[in-house]
């Protein structure tokens, strides 16, 4: 019988790789968040900051630092 479902994968499961994923999927997001129609331009910035942020706190994952470390 086959688990396909159960195993890690090295690639797609290791935490540097999906941090950096998730990373630029935060930037998109963040670009996304400037031309957004939907929201008023005040929003579209605080959305932007909020997108960065998390991309940030992401890319530290990928090298190993503390999120935020500049902050504490």
């Amino acid at each position: 019988m086959r688990s396909s479902d159960n195993q890690l994968d090295i690639f797609r499961d290791d935490p540097a790789t999906r941090a950096a994923r998730e990373a630029d999927a935060c930037k998109l997001a963040a670009i996304t968040a400037l031309i957004d129609p939907h929201w008023t331009r005040r929003e579209q910035q605080e959305r932007h900051a909020h997108y960065m942020r998390e991309a940030a706190r992401a890319e530290a994952k990928t090298q190993g630092s503390k999120p935020y470390e500049a902050d504490v």
